[in-house]
């Protein structure tokens, strides 16, 4: 796991083409309330999720939280984050308005448990899909 991947950003105009510089680290969602619930309880994060979204010191500027939950989180992930949020703080919901991203580097203790982790599933599932097929008992025709 280094620092040797390209960056997960498209470029403008037409976003399309990669970013062609090497990344420096991944990104943190922090997920907020409601500007009135902030307001009341002071602006306090409801929930911090490290991403495996590897982005360089030049593209992280640029890129907005709406950004990488849009073209980051997968399909009803969002919805699993909030939830999770809403029961850790009585049930008050994150907005993904008022939510913001950090730059985390590589050599940060938990991206880099994170990624040995999901390294670690991509290698069991690569080795499930290379085991032979089990051998299923042949049926005579005869009987």
């Amino acid at each position: 796991m280094t620092g040797s991947e390209k960056c997960w950003r498209r470029i403008a105009p037409d976003f399309k083409d990669p970013c062609p510089n090497n990344a420096t680290g991944g990104i943190t969602l922090v997920l907020f309330p409601h500007q009135h619930i902030q307001k009341r309880y002071g602006h306090r994060p409801m929930l911090r999720v490290i991403l495996d979204l590897p982005v360089c010191a030049e593209c992280f500027p640029k890129m907005t939280a709406r950004q990488v939950i849009a073209d980051g989180l997968l399909p009803g992930q969002w919805g699993v984050l909030s939830k999770a949020a809403q029961r850790r703080n009585n049930g008050i919901l994150p907005v993904n308005e008022e939510s913001a991203i950090e730059h985390i580097s590589f050599s940060n203790p938990e991206y880099a448990a994170l990624r040995a982790h999901i390294a670690k599933e991509r290698e069991k599932a690569n080795d499930e899909d290379s085991q032979p097929a089990l051998a299923a008992p042949e049926r005579s025709l005869e009987a």
